[in-house]
């Protein structure tokens, strides 16, 4: 079954690649409103979407640095 806009345009998505891939509007999980799939904010009710979280805390390789210099001074004071 050919959609009316693959008649104008040959060069579009085919129907197996619509089902495959899905449409191009996606459910908000907050308040079901359609929005596009490529959309970063719910515009109903401004859900983020796939907004990566920012690391938070000290990072891994500060920790192991302030762990040395401790264990440093630490053997520093015992050697004097």
């Amino acid at each position: 079954m050919t959609s009316q806009w693959q008649e104008s345009d040959p060069d579009g998505p085919s129907e197996a690649d619509i089902e495959r891939f899905g449409g191009e509007f996606k459910t908000c999980p907050d308040c079901g409103d359609e929005v596009y799939d490529q959309a970063e904010f719910c515009t109903a009710c401004n859900h983020a979407f796939n907004i990566e979280a920012e690391p938070t805390g000290i990072p891994a390789w500060a920790m192991v640095m302030g762990a040395a210099v401790l264990i440093a001074i630490l053997l520093f004071g015992v050697i004097l």
